[in-house]
Protein backbone atom coordinates (compact mmCIF):
# COMPACT_ATOMS: atom_id res chain seq x y z
CA UNK A 1 0.00 0.00 0.00
CA UNK A 2 1.07 3.69 -0.81
CA UNK A 3 1.71 5.07 2.56
CA UNK A 4 1.22 8.79 1.38
CA UNK A 5 -2.39 9.09 2.03
CA UNK A 6 -1.80 7.30 5.41
CA UNK A 7 1.12 9.89 6.19
CA UNK A 8 -1.28 12.75 4.59
CA UNK A 9 -4.14 12.26 6.57
CA UNK A 10 -2.41 11.85 9.77
CA UNK A 11 -0.22 15.15 9.36
CA UNK A 12 -4.14 17.01 8.34
CA UNK A 13 -4.94 15.61 11.46
CA UNK A 14 -2.91 18.11 13.34
CA UNK A 15 -0.14 14.57 13.90
CA UNK A 16 3.46 16.21 14.03
CA UNK A 17 4.78 15.83 10.73
CA UNK A 18 8.32 14.55 12.85
CA UNK A 19 6.35 11.71 14.78
CA UNK A 20 4.23 10.59 12.06
CA UNK A 21 7.36 9.80 9.63
CA UNK A 22 9.12 8.13 12.22
CA UNK A 23 6.21 6.33 13.00
CA UNK A 24 5.48 5.06 9.54
CA UNK A 25 9.19 4.14 8.88
CA UNK A 26 9.59 1.68 11.30
CA UNK A 27 6.02 0.23 10.24
CA UNK A 28 7.16 -0.34 6.93
CA UNK A 29 10.31 -1.31 8.00
CA UNK A 30 8.37 -4.07 10.06
CA UNK A 31 6.40 -4.53 7.29
CA UNK A 32 9.00 -5.41 4.79
CA UNK A 33 10.95 -7.31 7.07
CA UNK A 34 8.85 -9.35 7.92
CA UNK A 35 7.20 -10.34 4.47
CA UNK A 36 11.19 -11.12 3.48
CA UNK A 37 11.37 -13.44 6.84
CA UNK A 38 13.42 -11.35 8.72
CA UNK A 39 12.24 -11.32 11.68
CA UNK A 40 14.09 -10.50 14.67
CA UNK A 41 15.42 -6.87 13.35
CA UNK A 42 11.72 -6.31 12.52
CA UNK A 43 10.90 -7.30 15.93
CA UNK A 44 13.33 -4.29 17.07
CA UNK A 45 11.77 -1.75 14.82
CA UNK A 46 8.06 -2.56 16.87
CA UNK A 47 10.29 -1.12 19.64
CA UNK A 48 10.28 2.02 17.38
CA UNK A 49 7.27 1.91 16.14
CA UNK A 50 6.07 1.78 19.90
CA UNK A 51 8.21 4.93 21.20
CA UNK A 52 6.91 6.95 18.24
CA UNK A 53 3.26 6.28 18.52
CA UNK A 54 3.08 6.78 22.03
CA UNK A 55 4.90 10.27 21.72
CA UNK A 56 1.56 10.74 19.02
CA UNK A 57 -0.39 9.54 22.31
CA UNK A 58 1.33 12.07 24.58
CA UNK A 59 0.28 14.80 21.52
CA UNK A 60 -3.53 13.89 20.94
CA UNK A 61 -4.25 13.37 25.13
CA UNK A 62 -2.58 17.16 25.33
CA UNK A 63 0.40 15.92 27.22
CA UNK A 64 3.92 16.84 27.14
CA UNK A 65 5.39 15.41 24.33
CA UNK A 66 8.91 13.72 24.99
CA UNK A 67 11.67 14.77 22.55
CA UNK A 68 13.07 12.43 19.81
CA UNK A 69 16.60 11.13 21.50
CA UNK A 70 15.26 11.49 25.03
CA UNK A 71 14.17 8.72 26.83
CA UNK A 72 10.25 8.00 27.43
CA UNK A 73 9.14 7.95 30.68
CA UNK A 74 8.91 4.03 31.77
CA UNK A 75 5.81 2.44 30.29
CA UNK A 76 3.80 1.82 33.11
CA UNK A 77 3.95 5.38 34.27
CA UNK A 78 2.91 6.21 30.60
CA UNK A 79 -0.19 3.55 30.83
CA UNK A 80 -1.24 5.37 33.95
CA UNK A 81 -1.25 8.98 31.72
CA UNK A 82 -3.01 7.85 29.47
CA UNK A 83 -5.41 6.15 31.56
CA UNK A 84 -6.79 9.07 32.68
CA UNK A 85 -6.44 11.29 29.68
CA UNK A 86 -10.05 13.18 30.28
CA UNK A 87 -12.16 13.39 27.18
CA UNK A 88 -10.05 10.71 25.05
CA UNK A 89 -11.61 7.60 23.56
CA UNK A 90 -10.85 4.39 25.36
CA UNK A 91 -8.84 3.56 22.16
CA UNK A 92 -6.19 5.79 22.78
CA UNK A 93 -6.53 5.83 26.86
CA UNK A 94 -6.23 1.96 27.01
CA UNK A 95 -6.12 0.12 23.72
CA UNK A 96 -3.69 1.35 22.02
CA UNK A 97 -1.19 1.95 24.83
CA UNK A 98 -1.32 -1.66 26.16
CA UNK A 99 -1.62 -3.55 22.69
CA UNK A 100 1.95 -0.83 22.92
CA UNK A 101 3.34 -2.22 26.13
CA UNK A 102 3.18 -5.38 24.44
CA UNK A 103 5.17 -4.78 21.36
CA UNK A 104 7.83 -3.38 23.68
CA UNK A 105 7.73 -5.94 25.84
CA UNK A 106 8.55 -8.46 23.15
CA UNK A 107 11.40 -6.42 22.02
CA UNK A 108 12.76 -6.21 25.17
CA UNK A 109 11.98 -9.48 26.93
CA UNK A 110 12.36 -12.05 24.27
CA UNK A 111 15.04 -12.93 22.15
CA UNK A 112 14.49 -9.90 19.96
CA UNK A 113 17.24 -8.18 21.60
CA UNK A 114 18.64 -10.91 23.91
CA UNK A 115 19.72 -14.18 23.64
CA UNK A 116 17.31 -16.83 24.93
CA UNK A 117 16.58 -20.35 25.70
CA UNK A 118 17.01 -23.00 22.86
CA UNK A 119 13.10 -22.37 21.58
CA UNK A 120 13.28 -20.09 18.47
CA UNK A 121 10.45 -17.74 19.32
CA UNK A 122 11.20 -15.49 16.41
CA UNK A 123 8.39 -16.67 13.80
CA UNK A 124 5.25 -16.14 16.71
CA UNK A 125 7.24 -12.97 18.01
CA UNK A 126 6.77 -11.63 14.45
CA UNK A 127 3.61 -12.11 13.41
CA UNK A 128 2.50 -11.03 17.20
CA UNK A 129 4.65 -7.68 17.05
CA UNK A 130 2.91 -7.01 13.23
CA UNK A 131 -0.85 -8.29 13.77
CA UNK A 132 -0.74 -5.15 16.75
CA UNK A 133 1.23 -2.94 14.96
CA UNK A 134 -1.45 -3.22 11.80
CA UNK A 135 -3.96 -3.14 14.45
CA UNK A 136 -2.48 0.32 16.28
CA UNK A 137 -2.00 1.94 12.67
CA UNK A 138 -5.42 0.81 11.61
CA UNK A 139 -6.72 2.10 14.58
CA UNK A 140 -5.16 5.51 14.44
CA UNK A 141 -6.54 5.94 11.35
CA UNK A 142 -10.06 5.35 12.39
CA UNK A 143 -9.89 8.26 15.09
CA UNK A 144 -7.35 10.50 13.70
CA UNK A 145 -7.68 10.87 9.47
CA UNK A 146 -9.08 13.72 7.75
CA UNK A 147 -10.96 11.11 5.20
CA UNK A 148 -14.18 10.08 4.87
CA UNK A 149 -15.58 6.68 6.26
CA UNK A 150 -15.41 4.90 2.96
CA UNK A 151 -11.66 5.93 2.26
CA UNK A 152 -10.91 5.10 5.69
CA UNK A 153 -11.95 1.59 5.88
CA UNK A 154 -9.91 1.27 2.13
CA UNK A 155 -7.12 2.45 3.91
CA UNK A 156 -7.77 -0.23 6.97
CA UNK A 157 -8.44 -2.74 4.95
CA UNK A 158 -4.98 -2.20 3.00
CA UNK A 159 -3.00 -2.08 6.42
CA UNK A 160 -4.67 -5.33 7.66
CA UNK A 161 -4.34 -7.64 4.89
CA UNK A 162 -0.55 -8.31 3.03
Amino acid sequence: MDMTAVRDGFVAAGIPERLVDELLESYEEAKRRFHLRDLRPQEVEGGRFSEAVFRVLQHLCGQQVTPLGKTLPKVDKLLVQFENAAGQPDAVRIHIPRTLKLIYDIRNKRDAAHLGDEIDPNLQDATLVIGNMDWVVAELVRLHHNVGPDEAQRIIEDLVTK
